[in-house]
């Protein structure tokens, strides 16, 4: 028994010494707090910065409209991402409309071309400037 006690208390003051009292700068506490916002996981953050986890609920506190604003301009930036994936849709779908576009109206050419072949009816128009029906000239 005696033996279970002294490895015990040798375990918690090895624990002491590793939890020694830290301070850390604000600029710190903040970068935290920006990589929370991201990861929205409070044990890979306390793992990654090997700090505790209610330690970081405390920097959350103290820190409340900064995170909050880390968390607004991440929303942000995902909605601008979304909608430039949007955007590439929509272009893919603009340019798939054209082609089928310009393969209608090529299809639409070659059968004016045909009519006007073989059935002597001249289907288009003649470019040119307009004549009145009155004029002699």
């Amino acid at each position: 028994m005696e033996v279970e006690n002294q490895d015990t208390r040798s375990s918690n003051l090895e624990k002491s010494k590793k939890r020694q009292k830290r301070t850390f700068s604000r600029a710190f506490m903040l970068k935290v707090l920006r990589d929370l916002a991201e990861s929205n996981s409070p044990s890979f953050i306390s793992k990654k910065y090997d700090i505790s986890r209610s330690l970081i609920r405390v920097w959350r506190g103290k820190f409340k409209e900064e995170y909050e604003l880390y968390k607004l301009l991440l929303s942000m930036k995902e909605k601008k991402r979304l909608s430039k994936e949007e955007l590439l849709k929509e272009n893919e779908r603009l340019q798939q409309a054209l082609e089928e576009a310009l393969l209608k109206n090529r299809a639409l050419e070659t059968l004016i071309d045909i009519a006007e072949e073989e059935l002597n009816v001249q289907v288009r128009k003649k470019s040119g400037p307009k004549q009145s029906k009155g004029s002699n000239t």
